[in-house]
C-alpha cells in the first residue's frame, strides 16, 4: 500500500476526450512503457497497471515523460465512453478528479471516482 497524498488526482476531460495520469503513479508501477486502463464500475474504481506492446488496450508512454515535468496524457474515446456508460459519470460534465487510492504490489495504481450526488 501507499501513502495516498503522494499521487495527484488523475483528471478526466471529456470534453477533450484524454485522462492525465499523474507521473508518480507511473514510477509506483516501475516506470513502465506500456499502461493499460482497468475499470471496476461496481466498486467505482479505475485502476493503472503495466501494459503490454501489442496489445490493443495497452497506451504507449514516450521515454520523455519521465524526465519531463508533465503529466502522462492519455486520450480514448473509447474509454471515457465506457465510463459515462457504466453511469460512473453524470453525463453533463466536463471534467473530474479521481482521487489515488492505493498501489497494490507495485502493480496497480487505484483511482476512486467521486461518490454519486
Amino acid at each position: 500500500l501507499m501513502n495516498k497524498s503522494s499521487i495527484p488526482d488523475m483528471v478526466v476531460d471529456f470534453r477533450r476526450k484524454r485522462m492525465r495520469v499523474p507521473k508518480a503513479a507511473l514510477r509506483m508501477i516501475k516506470c513502465p512503457h506500456y499502461v493499460r486502463l482497468l475499470v471496476h464500475p461496481e466498486e467505482r474504481y479505475v485502476a493503472i497497471t503495466v501494459g503490454l506492446e501489442g496489445d490493443p488496450l495497452s497506451h504507449r508512454v514516450p521515454d520523455y515523460i519521465y524526465c519531463s515535468k508533465e503529466s502522462f496524457e492519455i486520450t480514448s474515446h473509447f474509454f471515457l465512453t465506457h465510463l459515462q456508460e457504466y453511469g460512473l459519470f453524470p453525463t453533463n460534465i466536463t471534467s473530474c478528479s479521481l482521487k489515488a487510492r492505493a498501489c497494490l504490489d507495485e502493480q496497480f495504481v487505484v483511482f476512486s471516482f467521486p461518490d454519486k450526488e
